[in-house]
């Protein structure tokens, strides 16, 4: 059972998405928030393993309750559904640690599915901020200043492997580990474990779809 939060201040939207989303074969919503601060409260209260989260919140926006989130569950899905353009937003959205972007306004079908990409532990973007955000992965601040080593311990992470665990895989001491990881954030202008993780997972989402195309 994948157990939901949902964090709207609109109580009319959010009981209809809880009744959408329960209807979900295996999924059930054990709480709502309508702010910031409930939402912290029930996540600490309930098990959860997906959050949906609206980007304006009348208390709090949605960005900074997924930073908040991203600070003590790295690995929970946040997909924020929003009535704002995701060409304005959903590039920041990715940057707090948002796992994907929907729009209010499009069909149900398009969340239904973005709510079973972030549970599987994928993105869930529309292809033109995807693209976006990989052309700036390979701009000036991209992986190509990253050493052969920096880019096996960043393609480990993308994985969802921990340091300790990176370590055995390429027969090198956690140290060594932490060694290039402080490089690559240094490189690749990294300042948070969460965005870290985010852009490793980006990268090699983007390299196993490079890998994809030419077989």
């Amino acid at each position: 059972m994948v157990r939901v939060l949902i964090v709207d201040d609109h109580p009319v939207f959010r009981d209809g998405l809880a009744t959408l989303v329960g209807r979900i074969p295996s999924f059930s919503v054990v709480a709502q928030a309508e702010s910031q601060v409930t939402a912290m409260r029930a996540l600490r209260k309930h098990t959860v393993e997906l959050v949906l989260v609206d980007l304006t919140l009348s208390s709090g926006g949605g960005l900074s309750l997924v930073r908040s989130i991203r600070a003590e569950w790295v690995d929970l899905p946040v997909l924020m559904v929003s009535m704002h353009d995701e060409r304005t937003h959903a590039e920041r959205a990715f940057r707090a640690g948002a796992s994907g972007y929907v729009m209010k306004h499009q069909p149900w079908e398009d969340l239904h599915a973005a709510i079973h990409r972030v549970v599987a532990g994928q993105y869930a973007y529309s292809a033109a901020v995807t693209g976006t955000l990989m052309r700036q992965q390979a701009g000036g601040k991209g992986t190509g200043s990253l050493s052969d080593r920096e880019i096996e311990v960043f393609d480990l992470l993308g994985l969802g492997l921990r340091i300790r665990d990176v370590a055995p895989r390429l027969n090198i001491s956690p140290k060594t580990v932490e060694s290039h990881v402080a490089a690559i954030k240094r490189k690749l202008d990294i300042r948070h474990s969460n965005e870290l993780v985010h852009r490793a997972t980006l990268f090699r989402t983007m390299r196993t779809g490079e890998q994809t195309e030419k077989t």
